[in-house]
């Protein structure tokens, strides 16, 4: 009894650990071959995204108009810059800082609202799901961001069960958090009001006290929005105005179709080729098989098998999170990375779905569909495994064996290919961020752009710079479909 007793306690962390093991050979790999849809973000982003901080911690220089990473995600470089002080700027270490939030993540969700009995199930099904697995050990800010959502999701739940306006506050700034880890998660906010909304509404004529007590909370919520966001807005953006408004008006514009029916043809595009991935599609598939079995489960036939788990919360929050997720699918040229807290949610939701499965008659049903999950996920998990490419890792190894790490490199993918060798390193982008004066100003070593310069908007053409010309030797490297040109100037 005991050692069964002990069993069951150590499932839960025994779980996290391998999870976190399964990651440990993808610290060093490139990006997934099947992330490369969209745009070239996964590949490029680790870099650029984390180049302040690194430029900071390397040589000591900070400069906010360097490029929009800091601007656009304050709490991800807050949160790295302990990790990168303490172990090295290295890129095992930026992906391991976000492996760790996240299972810390999961791991206290899991263990206080998940039963027991189905703990093990839902750390498979939630950490094994294709993108949710690969982002959670990339050096981006999405995983971060999606994980807040979680936390918000877990003070909620200690509200409905305490009443304790105290976990509304957290979970508001949990929700600020998101979107200060990557101010594009603004819609986040939207979530914790629309639940509180709707589950008054649900119990407008059967509990008046529910609607009094979630408008207390709501007015709670407001009020922590307000007192934070004006904080922020005269201590940061008044600050930095103009370069806000450059970042955002770039954020903006050209992210979505002109009119209403492009943008329903635009959804539908993208739908489409979210659904063609198998690998994604079998996600979607699975959450309405969930639903249908939950649905079917919820018959007073099922329901009197043994006591029901009326934990129904949970799930309505993860509705909301989902139906607000779906505001990116008319996006232009959508991106993978856009994804990652939509096919959380659709975890999250499978999970709740069949966890309240098991505690009815269909229990058998629930658990073996929640086995066959989690066996597709190690079967993904596997075949990622062995699509593993490591030409950023050589890329870094040649630029480190030739660079003087006290120079300059810029371009694109100058932040990625230099994670060894620490150089100072800037983006230069067509009417964005550092381009005019870049060769006079920054008299760099080296440019490593895309070879055709697409990535950069052709700037050096427009510019007049011929990198030919003034490069005294050059190296490809093929990563997917972008073929990324190192080439080192003349002195």
């Amino acid at each position: 009894m005991y050692l069964s007793a002990m069993i069951k306690r150590l499932a839960l962390p025994i779980c996290i650990v391998l999870l976190v093991a399964m990651h440990l050979p993808f610290l060093q790999a490139d990006p997934d071959g099947l992330l490369a849809w969209g745009s070239r973000g996964a590949y490029t982003d680790e870099g650029l995204y984390t180049s302040q901080v690194r430029n900071y911690i390397n040589h000591g220089q900070f400069d906010i108009n360097e490029t929009d990473g800091v601007a656009k995600a304050p709490f991800f470089s807050a949160y790295l810059l302990p990790f990168f002080a303490l172990l090295g700027t290295h890129l095992w270490v930026a992906r391991l800082a976000i492996l760790l939030f996240f299972a810390i993540t999961l791991y206290r969700f899991t263990y206080k609202h998940i039963t027991q009995q189905y703990q093990p199930f839902a750390i498979g099904i939630i950490g094994l799901q294709y993108m949710v697995f690969t982002y959670s050990h990339f050096a981006m800010a999405e995983m971060l961001a999606a994980s807040c959502i979680i936390w918000i999701l877990n003070y909620y739940l200690v509200y409905v069960k305490t009443g304790s306006n105290i976990a509304i506050a957290y979970a508001t700034l949990f929700g600020m958090a998101a979107v200060l880890v990557k101010t594009n998660h603004l819609y986040v906010m939207a979530i914790l009001p629309a639940v509180l909304g709707i589950t008054s509404v649900r119990d407008a004529l059967k509990n008046k006290a529910t609607i009094r007590k979630n408008a207390t909370a709501l007015g709670v919520s407001l009020a922590v929005n307000i007192i934070v966001s004006t904080i922020i807005f005269l201590t940061v953006f008044l600050r930095n105005k103009a370069l806000y408004i450059k970042i955002y008006y770039q954020e903006v514009s050209g992210k979505f179709e002109p009119t209403f029916t492009q943008l329903i043809d635009r959804a539908g595009f993208n739908w489409n080729m979210i659904t063609g991935d198998s690998v994604l599609a079998i996600s979607i598939v699975l959450l309405v098989v969930a639903l249908i079995v939950f649905i079917v489960s919820r018959n007073t036939y099922f329901k009197a098998f043994s006591k029901y788990n009326y934990n129904l919360h949970a799930i309505y929050f993860c509705l909301v999170w989902l139906i607000v997720e779906l505001h990116k699918l008319p996006v232009l040229n959508l991106p993978s990375r856009y994804l990652v807290a939509t096919f959380l949610a659709i975890s999250m939701l499978t999970i709740l779905l069949f966890e309240q499965v098991v505690f009815t008659r269909l229990k058998q049903v629930g658990l073996i569909l929640s086995m066959l999950i989690v066996v597709n996920g190690s079967v993904n998990t596997f075949q990622a495994f062995g699509r593993r490419n490591f030409v950023i890792k050589s890329m870094n190894d040649y630029v480190a064996a030739h660079s003087d790490n006290k120079r300059v490199m810029l371009g694109t993918w100058a932040a990625t290919a230099c994670w060894q060798s620490k150089n100072i390193t800037m983006p230069v982008w067509e009417n964005y961020f550092n381009d005019h004066g870049f060769m006079e100003k920054h008299h760099p070593q080296a440019i490593i752009t895309e070879f055709d310069e697409r990535d950069a908007g052709y700037i050096f053409t427009k510019r007049g710079v011929d990198l030919k010309a003034l490069s005294d030797s050059t190296h490809d490297f093929k990563i997917e479909e972008w073929q990324v040109r190192v080439s080192w100037l003349k002195n």
